[in-house]
């Protein structure tokens, strides 16, 4: 457990990806998901919707229908502080 003295350098986060076919191309559904009545999907990690439990992003699924579904994937994301403090 962290306390508030101590500056943390690394965390680590795991969510879940959402991921289908569009055009023949691998895709993230986006953040925003559902705008001007069509769904957004994207192909870049930072601009995808995540999800902190797989449970989560299968009712995602079946509430949103999304279509060309290929699975849901988990992923880890590390934030890391670079250089030296001074």
């Amino acid at each position: 457990m962290a306390d508030n003295k101590t500056l943390r350098k690394m965390e680590t986060k795991n969510s879940y990806v959402i991921i289908v076919m569009r055009d023949k191309v691998f895709k993230y559904v986006s953040k925003e998901y559902y705008k001007k009545g069509a769904f957004q999907y994207t192909v870049l990690l930072n601009k995808a919707l995540r999800f902190r439990t797989a449970s989560q992003a299968y009712k995602f699924i079946e509430v949103s229908q999304v279509q060309n579904l290929v699975s849901v994937y988990p992923i880890e994301i590390t934030f890391m502080l670079k250089g030296e403090l001074k």
